[in-house]
């Protein structure tokens, strides 16, 4: 469609040698299934505990990870730090707030400078964890 970014199609590649030629290329739009399922495993046998979130994040009845912009829930830039953000987020939808790409595309994920006051523009993404975008 004329004027909309084009969508990525993202493969799933179990050769190693083929997601070096892909990395030679510069595509990075693929998932190397394997590698995905041995941290998973490693991740569950270093803490058992483990296992039960990973089951709910990866099953298809469990919540999602969202990126939702900031302009979905207000009409004005905000000015607040993210432990504010994240407390009101989950007072208002029920989501877990776990970070936000800023309007440059830095994703930051967990922030250490939660403490800190940040305005918030309306290009900037929040990394929501979910059932549903509200």
């Amino acid at each position: 469609r004329v004027g909309q970014k084009p969508m990525p199609i993202v493969t799933e590649v179990l050769d190693p040698l083929t997601k070096h030629q892909l990395q030679a290329i510069n595509i990075q739009d693929y998932v190397m299934s394997n590698e995905v399922v041995s941290a998973v495993l490693a991740m569950v046998a270093e803490c058992r505990a483990v296992n039960k979130i990973l089951e709910q994040l990866l099953t298809s009845g469990g919540p999602e990870i969202y990126l939702v912009p900031v302009s979905k829930y207000s009409k004005n830039e905000l000015e607040m730090n993210f432990f504010e953000m994240m407390v009101t987020t989950r007072k208002n939808t029920g989501a877990i707030l776990l970070g936000y790409v800023d309007v440059a595309g830095e994703v930051h994920l967990n922030p250490k400078d939660k403490l800190e006051k940040r305005k918030w523009d309306l290009k900037d993404q929040f990394i929501m964890l979910t059932e549903f975008v509200h």
